[in-house]
């Protein structure tokens, strides 16, 4: 743990504890019940697939990081590099770059680099996740395509304080550890984080089938960080929010199975500060934020005396209201500005790139009908992106079945590095754009002690001037060009099963992913054929759990196949099962409660690669414990 980081971290969080312990013990403010349910209209699509993770279903993998729970409980397809390498993800048959993330309503994802590295996402910090299949530029503008992840964050609901610790072993030198201290009083509330990650990641595997086995070498990471909150809630409805998030992250890049070594290191860290405020006045709920993220990564290989340097810095400002016209119609109305500063010693001159949008959304609601239209205008520097329309609608079948559908024009502009990266950038490229569409029905039945719901989603989507990377006319280099066309499509099914009686609980859950994303114009080099399903896009996909819970006992199975995948490399990569077991023991003292664990990761021990060249840890264990001291009744 550097020195630097340490002061950093000790001086936030005692600043942070402090603040929120000098806040007087009184008695909870009474806010209207518009102010506690206000989502605005964005949040809240309609017409489309979305998942929604519980409190509860996340305390579970508080000590993993966000790729472990999409890969175990979403039809997202995570391409994973290794056990705590680099993680992007593909949904419905989009790119890295097409995936959206948002940390309390902003963007996450590096605009150099136009995607997120989901390895860098602890669990532990958040209590809010959710994910949205299909585009929804209307709402989110440029990389909002293949689908959307919402992260969040919010104060105790009650008067009194918590504090907690998590701490976790594991196979090949993981140790975890998450201590947090959450407060609210008549006014105010807080919270404090603290996280620390390390990992060896020296696991055995096979480079080929019939080899000897072999460790994984040059794997360890180290990840550390903290999170505070401070939010003030005024007597007028109001509730002024400041968070700030630092994190860093030290990573050794092990060899894939074809080089003997590896000496390539990776660093990232990253200071991310948001000062929010809303409130609701009458029938109008109000929300501004700004925002200060900076990013660093450097990446080192001193075997082909490689160094990349990369820096950027975006400020980010938000104004939006949703108006609450009468029952049944709600208007909602943003205006954004981001600023993005970047350089690398791989651009000619630093860059800045100003975004700007305006977005307006309607809802109606009338009988057993529910229709929402959004339009969004954006200006990138000098150049107007065209109208983004999009628009959703639910029908009420009777009282257990719902209609949806919805169409919407999706949109990505190339990202930094896509325009200017040396050599290699193109600034004539055009952004990816196209139009989105899906439909659905769902239902919920009920019967005694059974709950059954069912969900089914066809979609459709076809994008223009998709952005590859290939060999320049000269071949001397790599060169960012508009190449081809992609049609994505396909079919996706939810099921969720609740069974209770006395003691005994049963849930179980399930989802298939039907996906044919496919190249539409052919391509010599790289060599694509017309109508080849793209790299990394898995044709079949299905996850499921079951979950049994007997008084404090819960005992969790959860399967995941994935079917075969194309490659770069080699022709294909095969198709593999992979099972996880989880069982907790609870118990509660007095304000006390503490939660044991023991997973096993790929009990069935199966060999298997994400990526080509990249092994995959076979069985492994984690043996956890949760500790909750709690004053909140």
């Amino acid at each position: 743990m550097s020195r630097r980081f340490l002061r950093h971290l000790l001086c936030l969080f005692s600043f942070g504890l402090g603040y929120s312990l000098s806040a007087q013990v009184d008695t909870i403010l009474a806010l209207p019940e518009v102010k506690v349910v206000a989502v605005s209209l964005r949040n809240d699509a309609i017409g489309t697939q979305q998942k929604k993770w519980s409190v509860n279903e996340l305390k579970k993998y508080q000590s993993n990081k966000l790729p472990f729970l999409l890969e175990r409980e979403s039809g997202v397809f995570v391409k994973s590099y290794g056990l705590g390498s680099s993680a992007t993800t593909s949904i419905r048959g989009g790119s890295a770059s097409q995936t959206a993330v948002f940390w309390n309503g902003l963007p996450l994802q590096s605009p150099m680099l136009g995607q997120l590295d989901f390895s860098l996402m602890p669990l532990g910090i958040i209590e809010e996740a959710s994910l949205q299949y299909g585009g929804a530029s209307d709402s989110w503008g440029s990389g909002a395509v293949g689908g959307l992840i919402h992260l969040g964050n919010r104060p105790i609901q009650r008067k009194g304080l918590s504090a907690g610790w998590n701490g976790e072993i594991g196979a090949f030198g993981q140790h975890t550890h998450l201590l947090n201290f959450k407060y609210k009083g008549k006014q105010l509330a807080g919270s404090s984080r603290i996280f620390y990650h390390t990992a060896d990641n020296d696991f055995e595997y096979r480079a080929a089938a019939g080899q000897d086995a072999k460790k994984l070498e040059h794997a360890r990471v180290i990840q550390q960080g903290a999170l505070q909150e401070l939010y003030w809630i005024t007597p007028e409805n109001g509730q002024f929010s400041w968070r700030i998030w630092l994190q860093e992250t030290d990573r050794e890049l092990p060899p894939t199975t074809v080089q003997n070594r590896s000496l390539a290191t990776q660093y990232d860290a990253f200071l991310r500060t948001m000062l929010s405020w809303e409130q609701t006045r009458g029938q109008i709920y109000w929300q501004a934020k700004a925002a200060v993220f900076h990013e660093v990564l450097d990446y080192k290989d001193e075997l082909i005396l490689l160094e990349t340097n990369s820096r950027f810095t975006t400020l980010m400002g938000e104004i939006e209201a949703d108006w609450y016209i009468n029952e049944s119609q709600r208007w909602h109305f943003a205006i954004t500005d981001n600023l993005v500063e970047a350089e690398t010693n791989n651009y000619d001159t630093p860059i800045r790139q100003n975004r700007f949008a305006l977005q307006s959304h309607f809802r109606q609601e009338w009988r057993n009908w529910r229709v929402q239209l959004g339009l969004r205008l954006a200006l990138i520097d000098d150049r107007y992106v065209p109208v983004i329309p999009g628009l959703g609608v639910e029908y009420l079948l009777g009282e257990k079945w719902t209609l949806n559908a919805r169409v919407n024009r999706t949109y990505r502009w190339p990202t930094l590095n896509d325009l200017y990266w040396s050599p290699g950038g193109n600034t004539e490229l055009k952004p990816e754009q196209g139009w989105s569409q899906e439909a659905g029905v769902s239902t919920i039945q009920s019967i005694e002690n059974l709950k059954f719901k069912y969900q089914l989603t066809f979609f459709n989507r076809n994008i223009e001037n998709w952005i590859l990377w290939s060999p320049s006319d000269a071949g001397a280099f790599w060169s960012a060009q508009n190449l081809t066309e992609v049609w994505s499509r396909g079919m996706e099914q939810r099921l969720d099963i609740e069974w209770k009686k006395e003691d005994w609980q049963i849930n179980f859950k399930a989802g298939h992913d039907l996906v044919h994303s496919t190249n539409e114009v052919a391509i010599s080099n790289p060599k694509l054929s017309e109508g080849e399903q793209l790299a990394y896009v898995p044709i079949h996909r299905f996850f499921g759990s079951t979950t049994f819970s007997w008084k404090k006992w819960e005992l969790d199975y959860l399967h995941r196949f994935t079917g075969k995948v194309s490659a770069i490399n080699v022709d294909e990569m095969p198709a593999y099962h992979v099972g996880d077991l989880r069982l907790q023991y609870g118990m509660t003292l007095a304000s006390w409660q503490s939660v044991f664990y023991l997973r096993v990761n790929n009990i069935w021990d199966t060999e298997y690669r994400i990526i080509e060249r990249r092994p995959m840890p076979g069985r492994y264990y984690q043996l956890g414990i949760n500790l909750t001291f709690t004053s909140i009744k």
